[in-house]
């Protein structure tokens, strides 16, 4: 891969670069450290200066001009570069320091931390819409979301003790009285035949003893069914229901006028010396009136028995089909509600990790910002073997400030030779440049080897945290995702082939250009996500250790006597 190839041999640049561009990016710098004292292959670029050197930036500056041997020998006890443009500390061991942002990187900077602000700010007040409600206990404060979720849950609740009230009534209707009606009906229907049929026959045939006696004995088993089925009838309908045609069974079961006739004759007809009287009752035209008057109102008593089992039948289904409405339209109103509480709590639980997550980077941004409580979280990460994620994130918050630096040197050169070519143009006098005269030239002036210097810087940088990402043998040292790692590779590739189309000359403005679009700001922006959510846990942990640090020695103060 053409990425994992050192960056460009800069060792006869260096020489040629102005002492007056590096004494700027001093100045502009102050010092540029990394602190990796676990990874001792890893070059670290700084720009840190002596001691003398030090003390005397804090003081304010008399003059603005210096001679070019002190710029020299500033910048030469300021940077160190080797063959393999590698920038070496020379400081002291206490010399711990950030670089100082200039204005531009500082909008840079506090851009990231409004992006981060107005998120978290967003999510907050849509998930935390309260409203005031009067009522006569007071004023009650009511989340839109907590009242939402109470009505599904009410809504739920009354459906389901909908469902189980339907269904207790379904088992209160569906009893059996009408199919002992229906088959009471027909066992007194089929009975009745059979006892007129018996009779009949043995009225109607010769006498014999077998034959005789076999219609008789059949027809001595029915009146007694016919009783029992005319009582089940009467039994199953309700106990003030009026039988049709009025005055049927007004007696009871057990006095029925035509099964007495019928125990009478088939006592004659069982005899051969009475056989003839009890023929002759039955050829009678008394006996055929009240049979035929029996059959009739037999007849319609069954029938209106009939319509009172359909009409039960149908009042039955009618209930069956309006619980079946109910049920399906409780089930229409619970189950979207339960779908939508489901969404709706998952969303919540996405929406409040979001934000949790987004707290903790603001958290560790604002940390590793504060030059102290950084310096302290070094200390606790290597306490707790994550000093190589913690010098990853500062490697890429120092790559994030080269970016809005050189971003910065490439503007103000492009507005430099813009605002040079209207000079000239408007002068017609190309032997004399006039430098532009504004607030901005007049305090610093930049030159293409200061914008290459930072380039370089950057390219130096983006190796030192992929090489801190992982070891030579491909496992990762810090907690990051291999697929933003391949990103980053990726986009080297890209870089090194376009370079390499240009005729790989570093020096050319052209390149320059190629250095600002693949070496974004945004670069490690993934992996410092990662990295800043695996570091929320031991960020909180740290800042749970201050608090305590901190309440103890406020116990202490007070607990403490006043010594004047």
């Amino acid at each position: 891969m053409t990425t994992t190839d050192s960056p460009p041999n800069t060792n006869n640049n260096t020489n040629d670069t102005t002492a007056h561009s590096t004494d700027l990016l001093n100045e502009q710098f102050r010092e540029a450290a990394l602190i990796s004292p676990s990874t001792a292959t890893t070059t670290v670029p700084v720009t840190s200066c002596a001691p003398g050197q030090q003390q005397q930036e804090q003081q304010p500056e008399k003059t603005e001009s210096r001679n070019d041997d002190d710029e020299k020998d500033d910048a030469q006890s300021c940077v160190a570069v080797d063959d393999n443009f590698q920038f070496k500390e020379h400081r002291e061991d206490h010399a711990n320091t950030i670089i100082e942002k200039d204005p531009v990187q500082n909008m840079s900077s506090e851009k990231r931390n409004s992006k981060h602000h107005s998120t978290t700010s967003k999510m907050s007040s849509a998930s935390s819409t309260i409203y005031k409600i009067k009522t006569c206990f007071g004023v009650s404060h009511v989340n839109v979301a907590c009242a939402l979720i109470m009505i599904v849950m009410l809504l739920n609740f009354l459906a389901l003790v909908a469902i189980c009230l339907l269904t207790i009534q379904i088992f209160l209707t569906a009893n059996t009285g009408v199919s002992e009606i229906m088959i009471a009906r027909g066992d007194g229907l089929y009975f009745d035949e059979m006892a007129h049929s018996s009779i009949r026959l043995a009225a109607t045939t010769n006498y014999s003893i077998v034959d005789t006696t076999v219609h008789i004995n059949r027809y001595n088993s029915n009146p007694t069914r016919i009783r029992a089925a005319l009582k089940n009838i009467i039994t199953a309908l309700p106990v003030n229901y009026t039988l049709k045609p009025e005055g049927f069974l007004a007696q009871g079961t057990n006095n029925i006028p035509i099964l007495t006739v019928y125990a009478n004759m088939s006592k004659l007809l069982n005899s051969s010396s009475t056989f003839h009287i009890g023929k002759a009752l039955w050829e009678s035209e008394e006996f055929q009136t009240m049979k035929a008057n029996w059959t009739r109102d037999f007849n319609l008593f069954l029938q209106d028995v009939t319509s009172y089992g359909s009409r039960r039948d149908d009042e039955v289904q009618r209930r069956n089909i309006a619980v079946l409405c109910i049920v399906v339209i409780s089930l229409a109103i619970m189950l979207p509600s339960l779908v939508a509480t489901f969404v709706f709590t998952l969303k919540k639980d996405h929406t409040s990790s979001t934000k949790l997550k987004q707290v903790n980077a603001n958290m560790v941004s604002s940390t590793m910002q504060h030059p102290t409580l950084r310096e302290m979280f070094r200390k606790y990460c290597e306490q707790n073997d994550l000093a190589a994620t913690f010098h990853c994130i500062e490697k890429i918050h120092l790559y994030q400030e080269l970016c809005s630096k050189s971003f910065e040197i490439y503007v103000k050169l492009f507005e430099k030779k813009k605002s040079f070519e209207k000079l000239r143009l408007s002068s017609n006098n190309v032997q004399k440049e006039k430098p532009l005269r504004t607030s901005v030239f007049r305090t610093i002036q930049y030159t293409e080897n200061d914008l290459k210097l930072v380039q370089n810087l950057k390219l130096e940088l983006v190796f030192e945290i992929l090489v801190n990402c992982s070891d030579y043998e491909g496992e990762f040292e810090a907690p990051v995702n291999e697929h933003y790692i391949s990103n980053v590779y990726q986009i080297l590739d890209e870089l090194n082939l376009q370079t390499a189309s240009r005729g790989a000359n570093t020096s050319s403005p052209r390149d320059f250009d190629l250095y600002e679009h693949y070496l974004r700001e945004d670069l490690f922006d993934s992996v410092e996500k990662n990295l800043i959510d695996f570091l929320s846990v031991p960020h909180h942990a740290f800042k749970q250790s201050l608090t305590k640090v901190q309440e103890s020695h406020h116990n202490t103060t007070i607990s403490s006597p006043n010594v004047n």
